[in-house]
C-alpha cells in the first residue's frame, strides 16, 4: 500500500487506512496487477503435484463424510 501511496493511486487516512483517488482505465489495470495475487505459476505448481489446476478439473463439490 505503500507503493501505492508514493504513486498516487491511493492516499493515506490516518486511523482509517487508505483512499483510492478517482482513477483512469490503465490506473485501475495497474493497481489491479499490482494488488492481485499472481496465479500463473501456481498453475504449473499444481500440476506438478498432480492436482486439479481449474475449476472443471475439480468437478461439482460433494459433502465427505
Amino acid at each position: 500500500m505503500i507503493d501505492l501511496a508514493r504513486e498516487g493511486l491511493v492516499e493515506p487516512i490516518r486511523n482509517k487506512g487508505y483512499f483510492v483517488v478517482q482513477l483512469r482505465d490503465d490506473d485501475l489495470t495497474a493497481l489491479r496487477a499490482l494488488i492481485e495475487v499472481p496465479t500463473g505459476g501456481m498453475v504449473e505448481i499444481l500440476e506438478s503435484h498432480g492436482l486439479p489446476a481449474s475449476a472443471a478439473e475439480v468437478g461439482e463439490p460433494r459433502l465427505i463424510e
